[in-house]
């Protein structure tokens, strides 16, 4: 539960109500904050500064009764107070039978917060008076509204704080679970290998478990590497919480700021050169299966003697797998898969087609799917998906120094009505 006020705020109520004894001479003035009770019965009035101080600072509280919005307590919550008459933001709000004393509400935004009560023996308060009373009054609405939206903020902040703790807790329970079972899946291969022969058509099999395995091993390490570094840039900007560190934060310039690493989330690449061919023989075995369980053929077109390529061979396994399995995906049964590879040698690109006979892309989607999270028409119907894999795909491309681009109706078959064609350029070193 949100406090009344902040001690901001309080001090700022008692150095604007001091000014109603030393200038204008008030005997006695107090701010009342309005709190809503838990069950929503009532909401009661809370002292919170008075000066001269006293431990109550005004004694006369059933006189509030008599004001004519009381009906307004009703319906109060305990961040922020509800709407109220636009009327009491006027300067004539101030109501009651003794001249001599004065309560003014304090409204913003047609939002009842409280009341500033102020009175004097020995003479009545004149207009110019009133109208200084009323500045301060509006004053401290203006405060109490903005320090309410702090507490709101700040109590939202701590929430998101603990969720977020809570999630990473869960990932690392997660992770920690995942990891046997991988290890084990891994030597199940290993021991599968060394019990085929050499000309066992299930080798392929096996090697491709393996390597799968040894895959999952790198993806789960550098996801582990990533949660570390984002709770080290977590501790890092707790660290600066303290108010001597909030104020070298004010006066630094945002380069000066704390930063996440720049790798967060990113695969650290490392290219070397390789043939197309051995990274297609890698993944093909297990995309032939997929295919083959769904009823779709995959061609391949690889023309021999193509130049080497100066890339990450898990990376652009990982983009020809994400391509292949998309198209697999949305491509219904009886359908086929191509994969074409040409050498451009005079613009020095080696290109990977990658074209399906599903139903295609609509051309309002095209310019987004490769945005994280974005499936467009696809979100609406029965196929899971997460929108990650055309997005992962192009920027592990791009670091490799390639691109990616996408044509719907497919470029092959020729004259195709439908479909969708992935193409990956690389470049040739």
């Amino acid at each position: 539960m949100l406090r009344p006020a902040s001690s901001e705020f309080i001090e700022l109520c008692r150095s604007q109500i001091s000014l109603l004894t030393q200038s204008l001479g008030a005997s006695l003035s107090a701010v009342y904050l309005t709190e809503h009770h838990l069950d929503r019965s009532f909401t009661q009035l809370i002292p919170i500064a008075a000066y001269p101080d006293r431990a109550t600072p005004w004694t006369e509280l059933e006189e509030i009764a008599f004001l004519p919005y009381e009906g307004q307590f009703q319906g109060l919550t305990p961040s922020l107070p509800n709407s109220v008459d636009p009327k009491l933001e006027s300067t004539d709000s101030e109501v009651l039978p003794q001249s001599h004393q004065l309560i003014l509400p304090l409204v913003k935004q047609q939002m009842l917060m409280g009341f500033l009560v102020t009175q004097r023996q020995d003479r009545q308060w004149d207009e110019l008076e009133r109208e200084q009373i009323q500045q301060i009054t509006n004053t401290l609405a203006i405060a109490c509204l903005l320090d309410q939206r702090g507490q709101w903020s700040e109590h939202r902040y701590q929430q998101q704080t603990e969720l977020q703790t809570k999630r990473h807790e869960l990932l690392h329970n997660f992770l920690h679970q995942f990891r046997n079972p991988l290890t084990a899946l891994g030597t199940f291969g290993k021991l599968l290998l060394k019990r085929l022969a050499p000309a066992d058509p299930n080798r392929a099999i096996a090697e491709n478990m393996l390597r799968e395995s040894r895959r999952l091993q790198d993806l789960l390490q550098h996801f582990n590497q990533s949660m570390d570094a984002l709770e080290q840039s977590d501790r890092t900007l707790e660290s600066d919480g303290s108010e001597a560190s909030e104020q070298r934060l004010l006066r630094a310039t945002p380069s000066l700021l704390p930063q996440l690493p720049p790798s967060l989330g990113q695969i650290s690449l490392t290219l070397k050169s390789c043939t197309i061919e051995e990274i297609v023989a890698s993944l093909l075995p297990s995309i032939e299966a997929i295919a083959e369980e769904k009823g779709l053929s995959l061609n391949c077109q690889i023309p021999p003697h193509l130049p080497l390529i100066e890339v990450d061979p898990t990376a652009l396994t990982e983009v020809l797998n994400n391509l292949l399995e998309n198209g697999i995906k949305y491509t219904p049964a009886p359908g086929h898969i191509y994969l074409q590879v040409t050498a451009h040698n005079a613009q020095n690109q080696l290109l990977i087609a990658i074209s399906d006979t599903g139903p295609g892309i609509p051309p309002e989607d095209l310019p987004e799917v490769f945005k994280r999270h974005y499936r467009g028409v696809q979100a609406e119907g029965e196929i899971p998906g997460t929108g990650l894999g055309l997005a992962i795909a192009k920027d592990l491309t791009e670091q490799m120094q390639g691109t990616i681009k996408v044509f719907s109706p497919a470029a092959y078959p020729p004259k195709a009505t439908q479909g969708t064609t992935f193409v990956v350029s690389l470049p040739i070193p």
